[in-house]
């Protein structure tokens, strides 16, 4: 009689030979896509979904609008609308669901078995023209490794499968991230340091935020502000951006509720510059309408006197990141031309000083 070490290992040979799958070549990622992603691609999409039953699309727009517009890709996500002349109303993506499958393997290899959900789907993005910009496969995959598939509840199962349509959204928004991504790296490459006479800088500003429209769909002034902040800092040694934190500590102080920044009165400053060291205050007002990001900034002392107005807007992949730089690029021109006086400056908690020259 053979013993059992060699019994298991002629069993595993068998398994082998027969070509049984592993849980990882279920799995395989079949992701392809080929093109140039630009960033001119608006800030609208309208999406197509094909060969799916009703729920599956469902999910998989859903799961679409979440990753794109929870990443600034996009303002809005829409069922595709018919062309009115001729021209097109916004960029495109047309999904195809090419295959689906859901169930049990055995892996051979690790000796367990696994339940796993994929999907492909053929992907076709073109642009306000027509011209297609991004085309392939994408798969959306989702595995449980599982010693009972009979104890994977239903509602596990759909889990998974909602899972593969979000990981699929996740890979196709990965390309157009990347375009994103080198277009708001270029826009700060461009940024040039400044310099501040001896003696005056670093400057410390604070950005206090950006006002959103009064029925805005989706709040964009939080994100401009972080992104305005980064920017500023590209500005160089000069210029010293307050901490988000600290700068909140100073609108909380105010026992008042948060309202408009854009057009704060000049008591709310007066309490907000009392308690934090900035020299130089950031206001703003941001809106996003037909397809651009149009903001518009105030730069005030801590008396409130305005020393820069400046607007700026742009379209596409990253539009918030590209008005930042816009911005920072302006305040640090501004700079520049006018270097703030020292005597701007009040400890936190004493009154701002006044030398008569108002």
């Amino acid at each position: 009689m053979r013993p059992r070490p060699a019994r298991f290992a002629a069993c595993l040979a068998a398994l082998v030979a027969t070509g049984c799958p592993s849980i990882d070549k279920a799995a395989l990622d079949r992701t392809d896509l080929q093109g140039t992603v630009h960033s001119g691609l608006g800030r609208i999409l309208e999406v197509a979904v094909e060969g799916a039953d009703a729920q599956t699309t469902t999910d998989l727009l859903r799961a679409v609008r979440t990753e794109f517009e929870g990443r600034d890709l996009f303002d809005r996500i829409e069922p595709v609308a018919p062309d009115l002349g001729g021209r097109r109303r916004a960029s495109r993506l047309e999904l195809r669901l090419v295959s689906t499958e859901a169930g049990e393997v055995f892996d051979s290899w690790k000796i367990s078995t696994g339940y796993v959900v994929r999907f492909d789907v053929e992907v076709r993005l073109v642009d306000q023209t027509g011209a297609a910009v991004l085309e392939g496969l994408v798969s959306g995959v989702a595995v449980d490794e599982v010693s009972d598939l009979d104890a994977l509840p239903p509602e596990r199962r759909d889990d998974m499968r909602v899972a593969a349509l979000y990981d699929a959204a996740g890979k196709l928004s990965r390309a157009l991230r990347r375009a994103a991504d080198a277009r708001a790296k270029e826009a700060r490459q461009e940024m040039q340091r400044i310099t501040l006479p001896p003696g005056v800088g670093p400057v410390p500003i604070a950005v206090l935020g950006f006002d959103d429209e009064e029925m805005a769909r989706r709040l964009r002034g939080p994100q401009l502000a972080d992104h305005l902040g980064s920017a500023l800092a590209g500005l160089g040694p000069d210029v010293a951006v307050l901490p988000r934190a600290e700068v909140e500590r100073a609108l909380d102080r105010d026992p008042r509720a948060r309202t408009t920044v854009f057009d704060m009165p000049a008591d709310r400053l007066d309490s907000i510059a009392r308690e934090c060291t900035a020299r130089l205050f950031v206001v703003g007002r941001v809106v996003t309408a037909s397809g651009r990001a149009r903001a518009e900034v105030r730069v005030l002392d801590r008396r409130g006197r305005l020393l820069k107005a400046h607007e700026a807007s742009a379209e596409g992949l990253a539009a918030l990141r590209v008005v930042a730089v816009d911005l920072a690029r302006a305040i640090g021109a501004a700079l520049e031309a006018a270097p703030p006086r020292e005597d701007v400056t009040a400890p936190p908690g004493a009154p701002a000083d006044d030398d008569g020259d108002d």
